[in-house]
């Protein structure tokens, strides 16, 4: 299987960016599909980047967005429930739209981003259940080659906790635990 192109759904959020800079710079095509693609101009300047407008939940968009590309990277996932992300639409639906948008594109290369933990059957939060769930749905795909990846708590450069947290601590050095 010779990958060239490589769309990174997720590729815009904290995780996304750092993956997205290392593939451009290994020399991938890379796309990120994104609803606010004003938002992620630095992507554009990476070389072989582009950011791509669209809604990845529609099914009939997101093979739109995958046209091209030989592997699928799928990092989206939310830690809390919004309106309209909920973790059933973001966990569940959509890996289950990547895996139809791969089939419907001819692609043949899978992976996806779930949680330490994650567990369908008997996971002890909402988020891990329904993560759990969309490992299932990916790892039913038999006639895709898939890696899923289950990180722990992921923390860098620009990401929210650990940063917010050392702030915090700047203020005021003596912070209770407990």
């Amino acid at each position: 299987m010779n990958i060239k192109k490589i769309c990174v759904l997720g590729g815009t959020g904290f995780v996304g960016r750092h993956l997205v800079t290392r593939l451009a710079n290994h020399g991938y095509g890379v796309c990120v599909p994104t609803r606010h693609p004003q938002r992620h101009r630095e992507i554009e300047v990476l070389p072989g980047a582009e950011l791509v407008s669209g809604n990845i939940h529609d099914l009939q968009s997101l093979q739109e967005q995958l046209a091209g590309c030989d592997a699928v990277v799928n990092l989206v996932g939310v830690l809390h429930e919004y309106s309209n992300q909920g973790f059933r639409t973001v966990h569940v639906e959509l890996p289950g739209k990547i895996v139809d948008a791969c089939r419907a594109s001819g692609i043949k290369r899978l992976l996806h981003m779930s949680a330490l933990h994650a567990d369908a059957a008997k996971g002890p939060s909402q988020y891990l259940f329904t993560k759990g769930e969309g490992e299932q749905i990916v790892m039913q795909a038999k006639d895709l080659t898939v890696t899923v990846f289950k990180p722990s708590i992921i923390f860098g450069p620009d990401d929210n906790f650990y940063n917010q947290f050392a702030g915090l601590l700047r203020m005021n050095p003596v912070l209770p635990l407990a």
